[in-house]
Formats: C-alpha cells, sequence, structure tokens
C-alpha cells in the first residue's frame, strides 16, 4: 500500500552502506522509514526539511520505504546562526522523544510547521522555542492554564509545579516561583497566536531557565 504524506524530517542514520533510516513528523504521527540512498537527491532528506513523502510498506512491517520525495522548505532562515539550528533541533528532539509511532496528532504537526517556518525570522530564537516548549506540554495535558491557585482556588498564582499553578500561601514541595512579570511572559508565551506579539517579548535568562526548569521536570 502507497501513501502521500507531507512530513517534517526529525532525524536521519546511515543504514548498512547505501540506506538511510529515519523518522519523519507527520498528520497521522511519527513515521519510522527507509530509503536507498542511491536514489536520485538521497541525501537532501535530513533533518529539519519539510516535503511531501510517497511511502510503501507490508501489512506485517512498522518501517516505510521512500518510493519518492520532494523537498518544499529546507527552512535556510533558521540555519543562518547557530542559535537558531539549536533552538530548531530541540524541538524535533522534543518531538522524536515524545510522540509514539503512527498515533495522528494534526495539531502539532501544524504548530511544528508554523513554528519552523516563523523561527528564522526572530532576533532571539529562544523566545519562540521556548513558546513551543509551553504550548506542546499544554497539547500534551501536560500544564493547565489556571489564574486561580489550583488548591485553595482563591488566590493569586506565583508559582508552578508539576504542570499545576499556585498561590504563595499553599505549601507546594519543588515548585518553581515565578513573578508577575514573568507569569505575564509565561502566559503571553503559552496562549498568544500572534508571532508580531511574541516577537515583543523580551526572555530574559532567568525566566527562560526557570521554564526550562519546567519544561524538564514535566518530560524527565
Amino acid at each position: 500500500m502507497t501513501e502521500t504524506f507531507e512530513g517534517i524530517v526529525l532525524h536521519t542514520l546511515p543504514y548498512q552502506e547505501n540506506s538511510l533510516i529515519g523518522s519523519v513528523l507527520t498528520k497521522e504521527g511519527v513515521l519510522s522509514f527507509i530509503s536507498n540512498k542511491n536514489k536520485k537527491n538521497a541525501g537532501i532528506i535530513s533533518p529539519l526539511c519539510l516535503g511531501s513523502f510517497e511511502l510503501t510498506k507490508k501489512p506485517s512491517s512498522t518501517l516505510y520505504k521512500i518510493k519518492s520525495f520532494h523537498i518544499s522548505n529546507q527552512f535556510l532562515g533558521i540555519r543562518k546562526s547557530y542559535a537558531h539550528l539549536q533552538s530548531a533541533f530541540q524541538i524535533l528532539k522534543t518531538l522524536k522523544d515524545s510522540q509514539l509511532a503512527e498515533t495522528p496528532s494534526p495539531h502539532l504537526f501544524n504548530l511544528t510547521k508554523c513554528y519552523l517556518e516563523k523561527l528564522g525570522e526572530f532576533e532571539n530564537p529562544c523566545v519562540l522555542k521556548t513558546s513551543f516548549f509551553i504550548k506542546f506540554l499544554n497539547h500534551e495535558g501536560c500544564l493547565r492554564f489556571n489564574l486561580q491557585c489550583s488548591h485553595c482556588n482563591q488566590n493569586s498564582i506565583s508559582k508552578i509545579s508539576m504542570g499545576d499553578f499556585f498561590c504563595s500561601s499553599c505549601f507546594t514541595p519543588q515548585a518553581i516561583e515565578f513573578s508577575p512579570e514573568e507569569l505575564k511572559i509565561f502566559f503571553t508565551l503559552g496562549l498568544s497566536r500572534s508571532f508580531s506579539e511574541l516577537k515583543k517579548i523580551q526572555l530574559d535568562t532567568t525566566t527562560e531557565e526557570k521554564i526550562n526548569g519546567m519544561y524538564n521536570e514535566l518530560t524527565s
């Protein structure tokens, strides 16, 4: 059976002498593939490429074979600096490590595609990477946005623990404290649908480290 998928290449590895194996994120989930390196333009199949892939697989196999492909976007704007590349590959690694094979997730695919297309426009790529991390956690059900304390449901929030928001009065072990300004940045990164709004964010190192700490806590 042969099907055509729009996909973003997450990773590739040489396999034996003349083949390449890897994975691609599609609306239908992450698909594993094998490609003959002798195929015309086979060298262009590399991580951080968007394209159309004609794939075929046997009913008993979990590995697709690439019959043909067309690369439509190599995200050249991202490749202009190490910082942009690093942010992009951290996004790809998040998807590679978290998504189950062939589990449909069209929203996550569209989010990833859109963020990679815009990443090169950001002077500070960490802003968009951090925004992606927060939205990814929310998509996976690990983070629940709430303006009130998850424990007492009354006071203003000031800290986050295991994806829930708490006030300063409620005891929460290992919670990460956020200032009002840091929480404003956090909610903008997680909820804004405007890239122009995200470009205005001044993401300082302290706030970024707190969000990364929360992300690592929820994904480790």
